[in-house]
């Protein structure tokens, strides 16, 4: 589920209809544009550093 798909079904079981209006790839776009070029990057090492840990942790349980 992609995060337009997600935020209408969450707008969609509110019954709310101000938030059946709203346009939500748009509303994802400017949110999305409002950060700084540089997190998309840091959120990338993040990750990497996190599931490389994992792995790594996996292995040394393994070989213990």
């Amino acid at each position: 589920m992609t995060a337009v798909q997600s935020v209408q079904a969450a707008f969609r079981r509110k019954n709310d209809p101000e938030l059946a209006r709203i346009d939500v790839p748009t509303l994802l776009e400017v949110a999305e544009s409002g950060f700084p070029a540089w997190t998309w990057t840091l959120q990338k090492v993040r990750n990497t550093v996190v599931f490389a840990g994992a792995a790594l942790g996996l292995t040394l349980l393994a070989i213990a």
